[in-house]
């Protein structure tokens, strides 16, 4: 007990020799999700990351790179976030763009591979360990408070837009370095925030809750994915033709970094975090602005597209901060939350194909474009106004203070949830460990866990076994009074 007490002050990250200060974990945070936004809006919007050819059809690419990330984060959210070392074995896994992204440009240029194939060689493995960064990022972020979420997203998020534009007039080898170490990288930052304990970042423990993560996010999924069919109609149609893609990309990336500037400079001086009313009142009008331009023939279509493609940029950000906070306040283990979501959100692409491919043949060839977005927009209006509030873009965050008195919490309930919470990251316990023992606190048996997390009681027992290793103590009632003794620092009850 009195090695668990010591522990809760200071304990060495085990599994990761480095330990950041409250400053080391904000840049990790923000330059490590910068590295994999980087990655991901490049290989979005610029095309092929390494192959001067590219893919013989863009559709094909298109369907490659959606099918594999949605297989991906599907096989995460149905099973592989339950891994105990999830960051780790993610951080092995996506060391394999190192070795195929190399390989595959190697065997190009040797003529052992055409450029089609080594393209899909570099996106079905860079995409399938894509999956694993950002879960590990979702699971990192879901730790910080509402604010900070917010601030450390956006900031992330135009960092990468710079690095993406830049990277577009980088020499080749500059950009088969950026495909091969990117994401790898990125995982490091990801195990550097895990092991540190970041408090001056982290919530307060949430208070009890009805809501769940799905009543809170369907909403905003269900628009998600028709946002990203929309999208991708327009960027599908875009990439017929190159001087139009390389205008959508510039247009994009220069529009969604001027809209992430304002919204982090309102985050900064309100301190405030997004709301669900940013669908409605930001990004739904720049798509239905695009639309209209696309259908105007004296304004370039890469306009319109770019309007669109702005719109889903930020909006896939504002989801990110959405998913992560509801993570932290319903307790969902946000390994799985992000698994399902992000599915979703990457399989957009084969039904705006599908799309192109169904008015194309219903529809003269010089007027199917106006019809998919006009089939395309008239249901994400629809999507859209289910989510009508009217709550304001940016929303204060709450104080503790009140919080506490709308939950009716006495001080020593709020003191046992804050040792509660530091114990939890002090010995570095697992979500699954985390979740037993709060229901060992309250008192539930090894049955009771096992019913209520459709799991047999030997993996409760041994899960529990677990946790005393990590806490030091031999029984229940040692754990609990373990917990009581870790030492609060002077005002933290009511930090916020």
């Amino acid at each position: 007990m009195a090695n668990f007490a010591k522990s809760a002050i200071g304990q060495k990250v085990r599994w990761f020799p480095i330990r950041l200060s409250g400053a080391g974990v904000a840049a990790c945070s923000i330059v490590g999700m910068a590295l994999f936004y980087a990655w991901n809006l490049y290989a979005i919007y610029y095309g092929p990351l390494v192959s001067t050819q590219g893919y013989m059809s863009t559709t094909l690419g298109t369907i490659v790179t959606s099918i594999s990330a949605t297989l991906g984060f599907v096989v995460i959210g149905a099973w592989l976030y339950r891994l105990r070392h999830f960051e780790i074995i993610g951080m092995a896994i996506s060391a394999a763009t190192v070795v195929f992204v190399p390989l595959a440009v190697v065997l190009r240029d040797s003529g052992m591979l055409n450029p089609t194939a080594a393209q899909l060689l570099i996106d079905v493995v860079s995409r399938i360990c894509s999956c694993w960064v950002i879960v590990s990022w979702g699971a990192q972020y879901s730790r910080f408070k509402p604010r900070f979420i917010t601030i450390f997203a956006l900031a992330s998020f135009l960092i990468a837009l710079v690095v993406c534009f830049s990277l577009n007039a980088c020499p080749i080898a500059v950009k088969v370095t950026f495909a091969s170490i990117t994401l790898p990288l990125s995982m490091v930052f990801a195990l550097l925030v895990k092991g540190s304990k970041g408090e001056a970042f982290a919530p307060n423990a949430p208070g009890p809750s009805n809501e769940t993560f799905v009543g809170l996010t369907w909403r905003i999924i269900v628009v998600f994915f028709l946002f990203g069919i929309v999208t991708w109609v327009g960027i599908t149609l875009a990439q017929t033709d190159f001087d139009k893609t390389r205008s959508l990309a510039d247009l994009s990336i220069v529009g969604s970094g001027t809209i992430v500037v304002i919204f982090l400079l309102i985050a900064l001086f309100t301190k405030g975090t997004f709301s669900t009313s940013f669908i409605y009142r930001v990004a739904l009008p720049l798509v239905m602005t695009g639309m209209m331009l696309v259908t105007i023939p004296s304004v370039e279509t890469p306009v319109g597209t770019a309007l669109i493609a702005m719109s889903y940029t930020c909006f896939d950000l504002f989801c990110f901060t959405l998913f992560a906070n509801a993570c932290r306040k319903t307790g969902t283990d946000p390994r799985k939350a992000f698994g399902w979501c992000r599915a979703i959100e990457s399989s957009a692409p084969i039904p705006a194909i599908a799309l192109i491919t169904m008015t194309s043949n219903l529809f003269p060839p010089e007027s199917h474009l106006l019809s998919t977005l006009i089939v395309a927009a008239s249901v994400l209006v629809a999507a859209a106004l289910m989510l009508f509030s009217s709550t304001k873009i940016f929303e204060k965050v709450q104080s503790p203070q009140t919080e506490e008195k709308g939950l009716g919490f006495t001080e020593d309930m709020m003191q046992f949830a804050l040792q509660f919470s530091k114990a939890v990251q002090s010995a570095a316990l697992s979500p699954r460990e985390a979740e037993i023992l709060s229901l060992i606190v309250r008192g539930r048996s090894v049955p009771y866990i096992a019913e209520k997390l459709a799991i047999s009681r030997s993996t409760v027992k041994t899960h529990i076994a677990h946790i005393y290793e990590k806490l030091d103590v031999a029984d229940r009632q040692e754990m609990i009074d373990a917990i009581e003794a870790i030492p609060l620092d002077e005002g933290n009850e009511i930090a916020s």
